[in-house]
């Protein structure tokens, strides 16, 4: 009878053991999970991030072709409805790198970068807004004289 209680032991031990065993597996693999779970649910945030400050940008350029081909347009045909996505892109463009600004705020060179664009837009609008006008006053000294 003492060996049927050994061998009782033994196995409880052994059923024991593999509870223990499987419990601390599934602990294990738990913290695992949840662990990549975080670190995926950061990753995708940072991911979102990246693409609204890619879209941002993609949309600040877009905004730089219109100001730039809608002056264009109005200069070579001199019609005033070449001249509607120039308005649209002179009253966003600031506003859209402004945004873009504080999208790269903590990132030293995109910072740097995204200033510099606004500073060169800037300088640009304000030579276009000069340009239309020195176009406008000439084309009034034509129609004068």
């Amino acid at each position: 009878m003492s060996t049927v209680k050994w061998l009782y032991r033994y196995v409880f031990r052994g059923i024991g053991f593999a509870l223990v065993a499987g419990a601390a597996t599934i602990v294990v693999l738990s913290v695992m999970t949840y662990q990549s779970a975080h670190t995926f649910a950061d990753n995708e945030e940072q991911l979102n991030r990246v693409y609204l400050t890619q879209r941002t940008a993609a949309e600040f350029l877009r905004l730089a072709v219109d100001l730039e081909s809608g002056f264009r347009g109005y200069v070579v045909a001199r019609q005033d409805g070449y001249l509607e996505p120039y308005q649209v892109a002179h009253d966003h463009i600031l506003t859209v790198g402004d945004t873009l600004e504080s999208m790269v705020q903590n990132h030293a060179p995109q910072l740097a970068a995204v200033q510099e664009s606004q500073r060169l837009m800037k300088r640009l609008i304000s030579e276009k807004d000069l340009a239309r006008m020195l176009t406008v006053l000439s084309e009034q000294l034509a129609k004068e004289t």
